[in-house]
């Protein structure tokens, strides 16, 4: 498939939404500057935005500001939806994950403070190891939860030793041990938005599945004595000492951890919702400090100073 740039300018020219001048400005002008970085003497744009790659490498060495770069790479997005055939010859997933990460950046650098403030997941890992074991069926949810953070999804969900025992009739929650693949037909609340959810787990996590499923065995992944999923896992946590905590306290925890911004892509989509959110969860950096030595002979007189910005009284 051959695209020259007369052809894309007609594309955007002849476009239904050209009504206005900014349609051409934010549509039609960026894609022709990126289109300038990689066509060299070819006139070829297809053959460019097939290099996935190497385009989202060049708007992203051409230009620093996050929120340019989003407007570029959504340009390219753009263009690759709506020029018929030509999402077949692209990656386009490689530009959505790009372009998407590029919101998470730009979102991060206008947030003055984050949203919600959140309890450490190690911190609740530890205490929900301590008070049930390593591994226990609890332990087990913590760690699984960190890799498919779903909402109150995880009860009935099947569990498969081998590609082979997949039944005809599939259930609408399951896992294949063998492949690592864990599969939501249904799921709460973003279901209709964001369609099936495949997810793959770390072979850690499957080993820990696999050695708790030897030693207690079930059809099903998590089996609680109270069947009320939110009721569970909330006397889960403040039986081990986490208090008033829910599943949202759960939620809110995995994504309140420092990560790259393509991590949190990926966060999102295991989630079923949109990045924005993910970085909403964020736990706000402390303020910066800066330490230094000082004489003895001066330390009255700082901690005088200190103690009146402070509004204190001396010790």
């Amino acid at each position: 498939m051959k695209i020259s740039v007369e052809q894309a300018k007609d594309f955007f020219d002849k476009h239904p939404n050209n009504t206005t001048k900014n349609f051409l400005k934010n549509h039609q002008a960026p894609l022709l500057r990126t289109l300038n970085l990689c066509l060299e003497e070819k006139d070829d744009v297809s053959a460019c935005l097939s290099d996935t790659e190497a385009v989202i490498k060049k708007i992203t060495d051409a230009y620093q500001n996050p929120n340019s770069r989003k407007y570029y790479l959504q340009s390219v997005l753009f263009f690759v939806d709506g020029y018929p055939g030509l999402a077949n010859h692209v990656d386009r997933k490689k530009y959505f994950d790009a372009w998407s990460a590029s919101k998470v950046v730009t979102y991060e650098t206008e947030q003055e403070k984050p949203k919600k403030e959140n309890i450490d997941y190690e911190e609740i890992e530890q205490k929900v190891q301590k008070k049930y074991g390593v591994n226990s069926q609890e332990a087990l949810f913590i760690d699984f939860y960190k890799e498919v953070p779903v909402r109150l999804d995880f009860y009935d969900i099947h569990v498969y030793n081998k590609t082979k025992d997949l039944p005809e009739d599939l259930p609408d929650k399951y896992l294949n041990l063998e492949t690592r693949r864990m599969f939501f037909k249904k799921y709460n609340k973003t279901n209709n938005k964001y369609g099936d959810k495949e997810i793959y787990l770390s072979q850690d996590l499957v080993d820990k599945i696999k050695y708790n499923l030897k030693h207690n065995p079930r059809d099903n992944l998590f089996r609680f004595k109270n069947k009320d999923p939110g009721s569970a896992i909330k006397t889960l946590l403040n039986k081990a000492g986490i208090k008033n905590a829910t599943m949202n306290t759960l939620r809110h925890s995995v994504h309140s951890q420092k990560l790259t911004a393509e991590e949190r892509v990926e966060l999102a989509r295991r989630s079923g919702h949109s990045v924005e959110t993910s970085v909403s969860y964020k736990r706000p950096s402390p303020e910066p400090t800066i330490q230094m030595e000082i004489p003895t002979k001066y330390q009255g007189t700082i901690k005088h100073i200190l103690n009146e910005l402070k509004g204190g009284v001396e010790e």
